[in-house]
């Protein structure tokens, strides 16, 4: 990850998601990311998580800013309930230098 880089997470109520579904969406956003990273927007498609029992996805995303983000999940014509700017937690890294 570049210093101007962000993580974003991205979530999304899908009704009855199940796993072909899942797929299908994965798909959609690695066509996405690469057109965008194509048009020299600088973002890229982390992972996705689908939380089938919760109708939920989840994504992750490595942009400059919330508006490439957005454009990746329009681009995928996927509808978003909310995206935030997150932190990777690693508890064997010890944060105090201790």
């Amino acid at each position: 990850m570049t210093r101007s880089e962000r993580t974003f997470l991205v979530e999304s109520y899908i009704p009855q998601l199940d796993e072909e579904g899942s797929a299908a969406i994965a798909t959609r956003l690695r066509r996405a990311a690469d057109q965008l990273a194509g048009e020299g927007i600088a973002l890229r498609w982390l992972r996705s998580f689908a939380v089938i029992d919760d109708e939920t996805y989840l994504s992750i995303v490595a942009a400059r800013d919330p508006r490439s983000v957005v454009e990746l999940i329009e681009r995928a014509s996927l509808a978003y309930d909310h995206i935030a700017e997150v932190i990777a937690v690693d508890p064997s890294v010890s944060q105090s230098g201790r």
